[in-house]
């Protein structure tokens, strides 16, 4: 018992997908429910928040300082979009830096004829 609430308690979404990390909070959460042991919502939220890495930094301050309590559906709809835009941010960055070196490789080689 005492191992899974440490469990519960110490997991960090590290390079989990944003799905396969609430996935894991969800199933301990659930086990520990089975065993007497419930998790309410707000210790549910505030224990999948403080998994989450520097890149959801800004997500964490804005959920966390808001007046108005959010359900856990919510902040698995936010986290799930927030870690979609950073996707995109990453894939627009990776083109970036492709295209970049292209253009550089293209102006090397006309600058050797």
């Amino acid at each position: 018992m005492m191992q899974l609430r440490l469990d519960f308690q110490t997991t960090k979404k590290g390079s989990l997908s944003m799905m396969d990390y609430i996935l894991k909070l969800k199933t301990l959460v659930d086990n520990l429910a089975a065993i007497g042991e419930p998790v309410t919502n707000r210790d549910h939220i505030l224990q999948l928040l403080g998994g989450l890495g520097a890149d959801y930094n800004s997500m964490v301050a804005s959920l966390t300082t808001r007046e108005d309590e959010v359900s856990l559906h919510s902040v698995h709809t936010i986290l799930l979009t927030h870690e979609q835009c950073l996707s995109l941010q990453n894939s627009a960055a990776e083109d970036h830096i492709i295209f970049a070196n292209l253009t550089g490789t293209s102006y090397h080689l006309n600058n050797k004829r």
